[in-house]
This record gives structure tokens, C-alpha cells and sequence, in this order.
């Protein structure tokens, strides 16, 4: 994937969230990279308002750093625990992503994001012990 993917991807990820939520995405927040600032014509089009940061101030956007290190700290850590190399680091982070989607957290009421989202409770009888042998029944 590259930067220059960000609009046919966006057009299908407004497509799926849509219609399995059956709500409209209403705003999107960027940090006013070349990529996103292509998308203007087509969020007009479908009434998203594009919400940015002003050029060059990555600090401004202190949620999703935030958000980004966490992902990278996790996943780092599970690199580490189960001493992979740094070529997993792909698939480490897809599954730091996933196990923070489902942890619990004091901002939601002690609820993980995958609850609030889908409202329904989580099966944790899918999450294994990372860098264990395991078989999917």
C-alpha cells in the first residue's frame, strides 16, 4: 500500500463502515498530508467535513500520536516477549491493534472499543497466549 491508495481505500472503507453501520461517516481528521487534501472534492461530494492539522505540527494531533504509540509500544513488546525479529513487525502490530480493540479501558466505563462499537460482550475464550502453538478448531 501507498500513500497514493488513500483514495479508492477511503471510498471502501466509507462503503463498508456505511453499510454495516448503517450510519454515514460524517467527519474525517487528517494531518493535512498531501494524500488526504486529494479526497476534497469527494468528502464535499458525500457531505464529510475534512477536519486537519496545520502543516508540519504532528505534536498538534496529540490524540492519534498518542494512539500510534501505544500501537508501537505494544507491538514492540510482544516483538520482544516472543523474541521475533523485526520482519513480523506487520503482523505483530495487526495483532497489538486487535488485542487493544478488546482491552478495557477507564475512558469507556471499563468497556473495550470492540464493545462500545459492535455492543455486544467479548468472547475471550479467541485470544491465545502470543507466540504459542495453537490450532483453530
Amino acid at each position: 500500500m501507498k500513500k497514493s491508495d488513500v483514495f479508492n481505500i477511503f471510498a471502501q472503507f466509507k462503503t463498508i463502515v456505511e453499510k454495516h453501520f448503517n450510519l454515514p461517516i460524517l467527519k474525517l481528521f487528517s494531518n493535512n498530508g498531501e494524500e488526504f487534501v486529494k479526497l476534497k472534492h469527494f468528502l464535499a461530494t458525500h457531505d464529510i467535513s475534512h477536519l486537519t492539522t496545520p502543516p508540519h505540527t504532528p505534536e498538534i494531533n496529540g490524540t492519534a500520536e498518542r494512539r500510534h504509540r501505544h500501537i508501537v509500544e505494544t507491538g514492540r513488546a510482544l516483538l520482544h516477549h516472543v523474541k521475533l525479529p523485526g520482519q513480523f513487525w506487520s503482523f505483530v502490530f495487526n495483532i497489538a491493534t486487535y488485542l487493544i480493540n478488546r482491552m478495557p479501558t477507564t475512558i469507556i466505563y471499563m468497556k473495550s472499543p470492540y464493545e462500545v462499537l459492535f455492543d455486544k460482550p467479548l468472547d475471550y475464550n479467541r485470544v491465545h497466549a502470543f507466540g504459542c502453538l495453537c490450532f483453530r478448531c
